[in-house]
């Protein structure tokens, strides 16, 4: 069934009329997200710089980037406006528990994370194990890439790392500490490919201006959810998976995504996407 906005806002009005019907007193006491959030106007998005999800302007302090976008689009369409409160990926379950602010998109739901805080119970987007090269190999698969003459640059004891250590038999590896140093194998030439999650790729390759980020098949996909305040009111929770759902299957997600994208210079059609479909597509 196709739900317009005019009607996810009723839905977002019926939702807090329900929670506030079934218990408005108890609602306003325990200082609900959903209370809190009608009471002000406005959804407070936790962001931290870390392009693509957010990037800061530092000459006006104003954010953009993928997450912001989510968030002023849903505020738009419930009628209410979005603030921007910077935190860390380290510390933003124990803000979200303080109340700081209301949601953190791209915030991954770990086990550890979720003994802190709850996720809504639908994915922001997925991101999946990609390369960046300098020029354009022409390699679609993982296995085109494991050859004696590729040399490949990964951080080590990380997901990406083991992943690549159990797949790629004939190519050189090289495993650092860090993911700068990563990058700076990459960089110095020392390296032909540089593995990450690809938005980090996407990322780099915005800073620098210049390279191909590919994710070959298979393709070696994550989920990334949001972060919401564990509480016994659960509107505000119920409400968020079902506006990243409805986002994520109208496309109103990766328009979002190809916009910002555009909005860098890079022609969104020459970089991965963010759906589940796109990526194993390739």
């Amino acid at each position: 069934m196709q739900i317009g906005r005019r009607q996810l806002r009723s839905l977002g009005l019926a939702a807090a009329a329900t929670g506030l019907a079934a218990g408005s007193a108890s609602a306003q006491d325990s200082g609900s997200s959903w209370a809190g959030i009608a009471a002000r106007g406005s959804i407070r998005l936790g962001v931290t710089p870390s392009e693509p999800w957010y990037a800061k302007d530092l000459a006006t302090g104003a954010w953009h980037g993928f997450g912001v976008s989510l968030a002023q689009q849903i505020a738009r369409d419930i009628g209410h406006k979005a603030e921007f409160v910077e935190t860390t990926w380290a510390t933003a379950p124990a803000g979200l528990q303080a109340g700081q602010f209301d949601v953190m998109f791209v915030l991954d739901p770990t086990p550890a994370r979720a003994t802190s805080i709850d996720f809504p119970f639908a994915p922001v987007l997925y991101y999946a194990l990609g390369y960046m090269s300098r020029d354009d190999l022409g390699a679609k698969s993982w296995s085109d890439l494991d050859t004696p003459a590729m040399t490949i640059a990964v951080p080590a004891g990380t997901a990406m790392e083991r992943w690549v250590s159990a797949n790629m038999h004939k190519a050189k590896i090289t495993r650092l500490a860090t993911i700068d140093q990563t990058i700076l194998e990459y960089q110095s030439g020392r390296a032909r490919l540089l593995v990450l999650y690809h938005p980090a790729l996407l990322a780099y390759r915005i800073r620098i201006g210049s390279g191909h980020v590919v994710v070959p098949k298979p393709a070696v996909t994550a989920v990334a959810g949001a972060g919401v305040r564990r509480e016994a009111d659960k509107t505000f929770r119920d409400f968020m998976t079902t506006v990243l759902t409805y986002y994520y299957e109208n496309g109103t997600t990766a328009a979002l995504y190809r916009a910002y994208i555009a909005s860098k210079g890079i022609d969104p059609a020459s970089v991965p996407g963010i759906t589940k479909e796109s990526l194993r597509q390739g």
